[in-house]
């Protein structure tokens, strides 16, 4: 291993750097793993290649697989290098595998919620580089994976999510027709809720939290349709805790059309004990008199 780890340093041509990443990339291909050092600055030089995309790839697959072995140690280095910072970067790549490797390795580490490692990929812009990407991207499998990111950081981290913007993007998804899609941003969307902060519950909603919730009411789909009544128990719940007599929150449920759906959508499940018991908690809470 040193052998090819030195020639990286070596100012290599570009076929030798071709077939040296290929060949490191080959080490660490499936676990388990050779009982061999990776050379974590070694990995962060060669994820910093802007002249050689196959050899960025092999440096990016290799990163992404020893992110997901089991050995602590090692995504303790990933953490503790400037890995982190030079995969933000790759967000912006234009091939597709380098992209969701690069989102496949800060899922990974995130994944484990461990708050140290969470502190250090916040702190090494990744949510607004998932801000960005999420913005430009059409790339079904990219939104799926950036939304389960922001969901783990969520879990530890609520307050950077807010302040990044990226919810307003993660609320938008809810109106795509792609299920997996709205379920992994109902998750996220459910998470930063779930916290009953006032102040972040109205800024979801600034964001058309309420409209999207509306949408996803669709009697087709059980699992979110239970999911998004748990997301509008919490703000009703939020809005009513907060005094008052004037309930804007309700009044944009129903001029979204959501009390509609949501009746359609129970109807649909009538044998759904879980449904049935949030829509009813709903309805006699918030909309008794509706």
């Amino acid at each position: 291993m040193p052998p090819l780890l030195a020639l990286f340093t070596a100012n290599p041509t570009l076929e030798m750097l071709r077939a040296a990443a290929a060949t490191l990339s080959a080490f660490f291909r499936a676990s388990p793993f050779p009982a061999v050092d990776p050379d974590i600055p070694v990995l962060a030089l060669l994820l910093r290649l802007n002249h050689c995309d196959d050899a960025l790839k092999s440096a990016v697959v290799v990163v992404s697989n020893l992110s997901g072995g089991s050995n602590s140690e090692t995504i303790q280095r990933i953490c503790h290098s400037e890995i982190i910072s030079a995969l933000v970067s790759l967000f912006q790549h234009s091939t597709a595998l380098i992209q969701r490797e690069a989102l496949g390795t800060i899922f990974n580490i995130v994944a484990a919620l461990d708050s140290q490692h969470t502190q250090i990929v916040v702190e090494n812009g990744v949510l607004p580089g998932l801000f960005r990407l999420l913005t430009n991207t059409e790339d079904s499998e990219v939104m799926k994976k950036i939304c389960q990111i922001v969901f783990n950081i969520a879990v530890l981290d609520r307050s950077s999510v807010i302040e990044s913007g990226i919810t307003k993007h993660i609320i938008h998804l809810l109106n795509l027709n792609d299920t997996e899609i709205k379920t992994y941003a109902l998750r996220t969307i459910f998470t930063i809720t779930s916290e009953q902060n006032h102040d972040h519950i109205r800024l979801l909603v600034s964001q058309g939290c309420i409209e999207g919730l509306s949408n996803v009411l669709d009697p087709t789909e059980g699992d979110i349709v239970l999911a998004a009544l748990g997301v509008l128990e919490v703000i009703f719940e939020v809005e009513t805790n907060g005094g008052g007599e004037d309930f804007p929150y309700r009044r944009m449920f129903i001029q979204a059309g959501g009390l509609q759906q949501m009746d359609e959508a129970v109807f649909t499940h009538a044998d759904d004990h879980d449904i049935n018991l949030r829509y009813d908690r709903i309805i006699m809470g918030y909309f008794k008199d509706s």
